[in-house]
């Protein structure tokens, strides 16, 4: 059964070549365990609350165990320090 992953980011807009690692590496990642990204959306108009993020990221994996693997591998963990420096909000969570 797939399982559908929602990103809720704001990228550092100084910071594009360490944007540009993290997402090298995770294309590469996302490849090697079957998962794909569905679709992007930037926000446009807040209606209510406080805006933490630009954009929502939804992904696609084949299971739940693909999802905990990428996360674990030694390439995930190099590249947490490019997602840190890219992103000023960052969070990623399956949804059902």
């Amino acid at each position: 059964m797939s399982i559908t992953v929602v990103g809720h980011v704001k990228v550092k807009e100084d910071q594009q070549i360490a944007l540009a690692k993290y997402l090298d590496i995770v294309r590469e990642l996302l490849d090697r365990f079957g998962a794909h990204v569905l679709h992007r959306y930037r926000f446009e108009n807040d209606v209510d609350g406080e805006t933490v993020g630009e954009m929502v990221v939804i992904l696609e994996y084949p299971d739940l165990d693909a999802v905990h693997a990428l996360f674990e591998t030694p390439e995930y963990e190099a590249a947490r320090a490019y997602r840190d420096q890219a992103f000023s909000y960052f969070r990623l969570s399956v949804i059902s």
